[in-house]
Parts: C-alpha cells; structure tokens; sequence
C-alpha cells in the first residue's frame, strides 16, 4: 500500500504553501484611527508627558499587538514619535492609549 499523507496535500501546498497561510493569521493590521480618536489620544500623551504620569499604550510592532505602561518623555510632532523611559514608538503604530 501507498502511504499518501503528505502526496494528498501537494497539489494545495504547491497553490499556497500552508506555512504561508499559517503567518497570514499572524498578521494585525492598522486600525484606522478617526479623528477624535487621535484628538483623544494626542490629549492623553500630552497630559502624560506634562503631569510626568504613566499612560498603557497599546502598539503593533513587527505584525504584533503590545502593550507598555510609561511616562511619556518626549514628543516629537515631525516625526511623530513617542518617546517613553524604555521605547520609542511612532504615533502610526498606536491603537489605543489608556
């Protein structure tokens, strides 16, 4: 007898390699952020980094959520990045601040 465990699944692999799909579902994409979102957003990191408080900023780095909780260092308005103690994230990346 034939052993056809792997021959079965040639045809789909050769179409789009499993390994392939398996790291499509990884993948986060950017939301979409409105605008009084990013008002929001902007009003809370101002205040962090004023008042020296910390703020839980949710990010995606590398097609990864993560989360950091930081007081807010510096602001850079040209590039638009968030400096904290520990990180550097850029606004593009931020999905919520708390």
């Amino acid at each position: 007898m034939n052993d056809r465990d792997f021959k079965k699944w040639r045809p789909f692999n050769s179409v789009i390699p499993s390994r392939e799909l398996l790291k499509r579902d990884e993948i986060i994409d950017i939301p979409n952020l409105s605008k009084d979102e990013i008002y929001e957003f902007e009003e809370k990191l101002k205040t962090s980094f004023y008042l020296k408080l910390p703020v839980e900023i949710s990010y995606i780095e590398n097609s990864k959520m993560n989360t950091i909780k930081d007081v807010v260092t510096k602001l850079d308005p040209l590039k638009k990045n968030i400096y904290t103690k520990n990180k550097i994230i850029n606004f593009r990346q931020i999905f919520k601040v708390k």
